[in-house]
């Protein structure tokens, strides 16, 4: 029954809250029985199988989501994750670019693919990948720079060691951000 399902969800729901993600899975595992086209109590078996350790397990869960539901960008980009986990990088990145490609503003599956590019020395894509963030990031205003930015707070981690500037510097200009992608630097030329 439908009621039964709902039941059992809840009840993986506090199981996995518990930290009883064996017994969380089990119990998504029954819903599906129950419900056998429940992409979300797929999605959920495979979190719990993936928190319990068992990554193919939680491979196999996560692919019976999208096979019942293919838009589950959440779902392709767990599978990138436990592959990135085994070191099946190109895998991985496979699974974050479905992702990306069904919700290109999935912010988890767009830092995943830079940093897989990392991960697997892929400059030239990962310039790219960037390019291609600033030309649909265009829609910026000033003041939402510093926000985007915020994440960056020490020196170590890329623009945080800038941050004052930049905030001074935004202060003093609130116009929007004009990206043109075209004339930016091609560092691509200088990579091999």
């Amino acid at each position: 029954k439908s009621s039964d399902a709902h039941a059992l969800f809840a009840l993986g729901t506090v199981l996995y809250e518990l930290g009883a993600y064996t017994d969380a899975a089990s119990t998504y595992k029954r819903v599906s029985e129950i419900l056998p086209k429940s992409a979300s109590s797929q999605h959920q078996r495979g979190l719990s199988l993936a928190k319990a350790g068992e990554f193919n397990d939680a491979l196999e869960a996560y692919q019976l989501a999208v096979e019942n539901d293919g838009n589950m960008a959440i779902s392709y980009n767990n599978m990138g994750v436990l592959l990135s986990k085994m070191a099946k990088h190109d895998e991985a990145l496979h699974y974050y670019q479905i992702a990306h490609s069904i919700d290109p503003e999935y912010k988890d599956a767009v830092d995943n693919i830079a940093a897989i590019h990392r991960t697997l020395n892929h400059w030239k894509e990962l310039v790219q990948h960037h390019k291609e963030i600033l030309h649909n990031s265009a829609h910026l205003v000033s003041d939402q720079i510093p926000i985007v930015l915020a994440g960056y707070k020490t020196a170590g981690d890329g623009l945080g060691s800038h941050l004052p500037e930049i905030s001074s510097f935004m202060s003093n200009y609130r116009q929007v951000v004009e990206l043109d992608t075209n004339n930016i630097y091609d560092v691509e030329t200088n990579l091999d």
